[in-house]
């Protein structure tokens, strides 16, 4: 049934991403997960009672921070070449 209707009506394919846009869409994705965890290490650090454990999470804020930050500046460089393909860049991405 399915493929009696894509037969009539013709859906035009969509072309694949090329590999900018790809490595584009996973660095948007992994800049989002990072700044997932650093919103539940700055929950952990609001909780921890230990200087220790306040600490370890200090420091992993810390390299989650940078780790956001070289995402941004990825995603900006990545993306500066690909808005110039006909995909349009960013605004594609969801």
């Amino acid at each position: 049934m399915i493929a009696l209707v894509a037969e009539r009506i013709r859906p035009e394919r969509c072309p694949l991403a090329d590999a900018d846009s790809q490595a584009l869409a996973e660095l948007v994705a992994r800049r989002r997960q990072a700044g997932e965890m650093i919103g539940m290490e700055a929950n952990r650090l609001r909780q921890a009672r230990n200087s220790r454990v306040q600490r370890m999470i200090r420091a992993n804020l810390k390299t989650l921070e940078a780790q956001l930050a070289k995402r941004d500046r990825e995603i900006r460089e990545i993306d500066a070449t690909v808005r110039g393909s006909p995909s349009g860049g960013l605004l594609m991405i969801s």
